[in-house]
């Protein structure tokens, strides 16, 4: 038997995340359940060390695999790792290959053979030249996909030694994601057929699975719950060396510890991503209020200017969609009305747009007629007061969602905004801004409506969707859909404070567990544990920003740690982009 070294690893143009996971190959190995032996077994141990090889090489494979499945396979999804080998929906992709799909339903789990040619690393095999079976926790699935996966999402196995003590996932913390099994020689009348053109010995979709893998101690290493959704199954593991004549399946887990740890290790896939993000979301915000302001403005208004700007974008994106006939050229459609908004901000905000651009004393409205804004600086205190009507220009942000969704966390839709501030207005950032909107007047109803984050940026939209339980976001009161006077240029009483200075509303990224939090949710538990509902409690996720809550009028200090990262909306709502101002 030849195995191919560590170097094989190239999982097409990943050899930077390979090259990571290639270091990890002498911690691997101690993830297998082994035992100590006395010199009198040095030759069997040399047998059982082949599938301990074997073992290792494909955790290292498959973590690998979820290191660069978000920059090679889809942008803005973490920590995925493949379908196991096996027939769906009666289709058999063949030795080696990854199923069309793992399971019917998304969050239910699935078992098969280790899909090696998906990984494109030669089949490890065990000392009874057997290729290595794998199981697949439903939250990590590339196909269903889980709405929502991150470093919090619970693996959904339990592995226990042979002698029936349970030696991995006693809390949903640490539960297993994926386990590969070395089946071993076959014992217990286990019957198994040869042939010669299968690398695998037989297909696939002729394999019985309880000819190579057993029960012991009544957990079944055979079967998984495919049909309920966050079931959690179990598995065991031998001891090795065949002491065992009934029973000889040898385990390797890995954890979402050990995936995430490896994705964070790369700034450009973790860190640089989340600043990222925060910038895009903090300008979606900047679109909202601005669709406000033109709402609530008169025709004359610097925001009713913005409307026309952005009417004359949306126009432009009609045109380029009718003409765009792939995918790369919708998408450049929706990218270029973006880049076409964000200028029309730039180019109509506070300052320097006053006088040249008719907003000023050159349409009569300066000085003369008492309509200038702020001694003749236009934006910042009423945007010059309307060029005809005298309305004065104003913005408004969506309040915040309740940080205690009482759903499911994964659920976008589940993220809807307040109805009032009786909850504050410190809270989760909301997706669906329904209530604001209504109260404000405007027909948005997603956070990301304006910005059109989904067709503008579907990597940064889809990286949301599988961190947003870890978005949150604090209004100033002064900016509130319930505000019926416009709030002064600058904030100056009821705004968060960031390092000293006062923003309209400061999104905040939390960031690893820390201090014993949990975030659990009954959903992912079959018997609820202790503190099953710890998402709802804000101070799992935030750690000293967290003593503000609920934050009666939005007018709280905000600091930056390890943890919690900053991001601050501009007063003027037109400075792009929006920075990260952690202190």
């Amino acid at each position: 038997m030849h195995y191919h070294t560590a170097q094989k690893l190239n999982i097409k143009a990943q050899q930077g995340a390979a090259l990571l996971i290639f270091f990890l190959a002498l911690i691997l190995a101690g993830s297998v359940f082994l035992f100590t032996y006395a010199p009198s077994e040095t030759g069997r141990l040399d047998s059982e060390n082949r599938s301990s090889t074997a073992l290792a090489l494909a955790k290292q494979a498959l973590i690998a695999h979820a290191v660069a499945y978000y920059d090679f396979t889809e942008p803005g999804r973490h920590g995925i790792l493949p379908c196991p080998e096996r027939i769906a929906n009666g289709i058999y992709n063949g030795d080696g290959n990854s199923a069309i799909n793992c399971n019917f339903n998304e969050h239910t789990n699935s078992i098969g053979r280790l899909p090696w040619k998906h990984l494109e690393i030669d089949p490890p095999k065990d000392l009874a030249g057997e290729c290595l079976w794998y199981a697949l926790s439903g939250g990590f699935y590339n196909n269903p996909a889980s709405p929502m996966t991150n470093d919090d999402t619970p693996g959904m196995f339990q592995v226990f030694n042979e002698d029936g003590n349970l030696v991995a996932g006693d809390t949903p913390e640490n539960r297993v994601v994926a386990v590969v099994i070395a089946a071993g020689k076959p014992v217990n009348n286990q019957s198994r057929t040869s042939q010669s053109d299968i690398v695998c010995n037989q297909a696939g979709d002729q394999i019985n699975i309880t000819n190579y893998l057993e029960s012991f101690q009544n957990i079944d290493n055979t079967v998984v719950d495919d049909a309920n959704e966050d079931s959690i199954d179990q598995f065991i593991s031998a001891t090795g060396l065949g002491n065992n004549s009934s029973f000889n399946d040898r385990i390797i887990t890995i954890t979402s510890a050990e995936i995430f740890n490896a994705i964070k290790s790369r700034p450009v896939m973790y860190d640089d991503k989340i600043a990222a993000l925060g910038s895009a979301i903090g300008e979606c915000l900047i679109d909202y209020a601005i669709n406000s302001c033109i709402s609530n403005s008169g025709t004359g208004s610097s925001c009713s200017i913005l409307k026309s700007c952005n009417d004359s974008c949306q126009d432009d994106l009609n045109l380029c969609l009718m003409a765009a006939s792939t995918g790369p050229e919708i998408s450049n459609c929706h990218t270029t009305r973006a880049s076409c908004r964000s200028s029309c901000r730039g180019n109509n905000g506070n300052n320097g747009n006053n006088g040249n651009n008719g907003n000023n004393g050159n349409n009569g409205n300066n000085g003369n007629n008492g309509n200038n804004g702020n001694n003749g600086n236009n934006g910042n205190n009423g945007n010059g007061g309307g060029g005809g009507t005298g309305s004065t220009a104003y913005y408004q942000l969506p309040w915040p969602a309740p940080v205690n969704l009482n759903a499911d966390y994964r659920i976008d839709n589940n993220y809807a905004d307040l109805t009032d501030d009786s909850q504050g207005y410190l809270g989760r950032l909301p997706y669906t801004t329904a209530n604001s909107s209504s109260a404000i007047g405007i027909t948005d109803t997603k956070i990301f409506s304006e910005c059109d984050l989904p067709n503008t940026n579907p990597e940064l939209f889809n990286l949301w969707q599988h961190w947003k339980d870890h978005w949150f976001y604090v209004l100033g009161s002064d900016f509130a859909p319930s505000l019926t006077t416009a709030p002064t240029s600058t904030c100056t009483t009821n705004c968060p404070q960031v390092d000293g200075t006062r923003y309209p509303a400061v999104i905040i990224f939390s960031g690893d567990r820390v201090n014993n939090q949990l975030r659990r949710t009954a959903e992912t538990e079959t018997v609820a544990p202790a503190f099953a509902e710890s998402k709802a409690d804000i101070n799992n996720y935030l750690e000293d920003n967290a003593a503000n809550y609920q934050d009666a009028s939005g007018n709280q200090t905000y600091t930056g740690n390890q943890n919690d990262r900053l991001f601050c909306l501009p007063a003027d709502m037109t400075t792009t982009p929006v920075p990260e101002c952690t202190p």
